[in-house]
């Protein structure tokens, strides 16, 4: 596997060390690339969180290089603090609350799959970090959703 970092994030005085913007990861092995973005929360400056905002794998060709307008899987994640004690901005964590999947064949043309769509309300996260309700749909096209379940998302339902 290859590593390419991009980025470089730094703290308020300059100094590296909070990571990175971006992350590529070309393996070999699997014949992918996946390239991910990094999103970062902040809190008046009381804490940050970077997060997986963006992350998008594509096939590697024959000859090794990789075609951006072919995608294999995209994801987009939207992450919010879940503070857990009342009235103490120090214990907290961070909670993903969307997610979104789409998936593509890897044939050509590249096909469309599906999409699947995790939506997990802050206030359905109890104290622990547990999902107390969420919804789940799976659409097999980017408009329209034809299954969807509420409740407890703990798997995920093949079309």
């Amino acid at each position: 596997q290859d590593y390419q970092y991009g980025g470089l994030v730094g703290n308020r005085l300059g100094i590296p060390g909070p990571g990175f913007q971006k992350l590529t990861i070309t393996d070999h092995a699997s014949n992918s690339q996946t390239v991910s973005e990094f999103s970062t929360i902040y809190n008046n400056g009381l804490y940050y969180f970077k997060y997986p905002s963006h992350i998008v794998k594509y096939a590697l060709q024959a000859d090794g290089t990789v075609n951006y307008a072919n995608k294999i899987m995209e994801k987009t994640n939207t992450v919010e603090i879940k503070n857990t004690v009342a009235g103490n901005q120090w214990i907290y964590y961070p909670v993903m609350t969307i997610s979104v999947t789409k998936l593509w064949d890897n044939g050509s043309p590249n096909t469309f799959l599906r999409m699947e769509t995790d939506t997990r309300p802050i206030d359905k996260i109890d104290n622990w970090g547990n999902s107390t309700g969420s919804t789940v749909s799976i659409s097999n096209n980017e408009q329209g959703t034809v299954y969807t379940k509420i409740g407890r998302a703990t798997c995920r339902e093949r079309v």
